[in-house]
């Protein structure tokens, strides 16, 4: 049994990070920040979800305002122009 947990945390599918001291500065020290600048954070999937799902929102946003905009800008120019057909049915 002991040689296969050993084989285990050899090869395993999620590793396990090893603890290093990072020259003392740990996250209770008023210094954390400057070790996760350093070192980089990364996003986790679910604040990651949020963040695809805040620029997707955006860029919804974006293309409604557009359409509302050229919609209004040509209303704006054609309002008193009305298309007749020469040919019209409907009267």
């Amino acid at each position: 049994l002991g040689s296969v947990a050993s084989a285990m945390t050899g090869n395993s599918a999620t590793p396990v990070p090893e603890a290093k001291n990072d020259g003392g500065i740990y996250k209770e020290s008023p210094l954390w920040h400057l070790r996760c600048f350093q070192k980089g954070v990364h996003a986790t999937f679910f604040q990651k979800v949020l963040i695809c799902a805040f620029a997707g929102f955006l860029a919804a946003s974006l293309v409604e305002w557009a359409r509302v905009f050229v919609e209004g800008a040509d209303d704006a120019l054609n309002k008193g122009y009305k298309h007749r057909a020469v040919l019209d049915t409907t009267k």
